[in-house]
């Protein structure tokens, strides 16, 4: 079960909506410390704010449509220090997915996949301290009328002291990076 929340701000107006939604998914344990899985998290919609909209670009305050993903992989756990996965991730169509500031381009008119993999490794495991690395990558093919496919590289470092937990990670592409 999850909450989702859309915030959509222009000049000094800022419309901002809520809504649920849920994800439902199995695992499955097979020899040789194989995992496989497979999910489904349905279309939802964040319902357009109940304000008026503004002038500056009428049509701005609309809802936010996320499309149906269907998600299968397979992973290897050799042990309790590294794992390493493969996935496919297979989102459905759905026009108009997101806000652009050119409402000519067609957006999610088609479905894409999506293959991700990755690994990850426990470095350091004590009584009250746990430090993991991971690094991956993934195909993000466009949802833009005319946008460009972009191959994504991605790592992280997560710091468990005690009962807290600290990370840092980084998503690079072209034209994109994320660093959180």
């Amino acid at each position: 079960l999850g909450f989702s929340k859309g915030i959509r701000e222009i000049g000094g107006n800022s419309f901002g909506a809520t809504g649920t939604s849920f994800q439902v998914g199995g695992l499955y344990r097979m020899p040789d410390h194989i995992v496989v899985g497979a999910s489904v998290s349905p279309a939802d919609t964040i319902r357009a704010s109940g304000e008026p909209d503004q002038l500056e670009l009428p049509g701005f305050n609309q809802p936010i449509l996320k499309p149906t993903v269907y998600a299968t992989g397979i992973g290897w756990i050799p042990n309790r220090f590294f794992k390493a996965g493969f996935s496919l991730h297979y989102i459905a169509a759905t026009a108009n997915t997101a806000l652009l500031a050119d409402q000519r381009l067609a957006i999610g008119n088609y479905a894409t996949v999506e293959p991700r993999m990755g690994a990850s490794y426990v470095f350091a495991e004590f009584n009250h301290l746990k430090m993991e690395f991971a690094a991956g990558s993934y195909f993000e093919p466009t949802r833009i009328e005319g946008g460009k496919n972009r191959i994504h590289a991605t790592m992280g470092l997560e710091i468990n002291p005690y009962f807290g937990n600290l990370g840092a990670g980084i998503d690079i592409a072209g034209n994109y990076k994320n660093v959180m």
